[in-house]
């Protein structure tokens, strides 16, 4: 009887491991895209001299960054605009090898290089041109 139960948990248990997806989850990729698509909402901008100056201002509050997984970048403004004619813009990024840079071409004064100064699953932070991008994840 022991070895029954014995051999049923041994079964059990190679099922359970192998049955197991092996989805990466804390890696660069996932954390700024969470394998599908992850929308990052602005919440500080600062640049200046000394880098420190906000540049934010209340019509940034609902502007977002999105990263899909398949290379689409996608720049909201939100109903919020600081200019008339800020509009959707769409582009495609990419990690440098060492993954700490993000590329962004677009045709947008957006697009270019940016240092990842910090990536989790709910902080992005990018500096590019001596400004300082900071976002939330908007987890949509």
């Amino acid at each position: 009887m022991k070895n029954r139960i014995f051999a049923l948990f041994l079964a059990l248990s190679v099922i359970f491991i192998f049955s197991c997806k092996n989805e990466p989850t804390n890696t660069p990729d996932y954390n700024l895209t969470k394998g599908a698509t992850r929308s990052w909402k602005l919440y500080d901008l600062r640049g200046g001299e000394n880098g420190q100056e906000v540049l934010y201002r209340d019509c940034n509050t609902d502007d977002s960054f999105d990263f899909l997984h398949n290379g689409k970048w996608y720049y909201q403004p939100g109903a919020k605009k600081c200019a008339e004619n800020e509009a959707l813009t769409q582009g495609s990024w990419a990690f440098n090898d060492a993954k700490t840079e993000i590329n962004i071409t677009a045709e947008s004064p957006l697009a270019g290089n940016y240092k990842v100064t910090e990536l989790s699953p709910n902080k992005l932070i990018l500096s590019s041109k001596g400004r300082s991008y900071s976002f939330n994840c908007g987890c949509k």
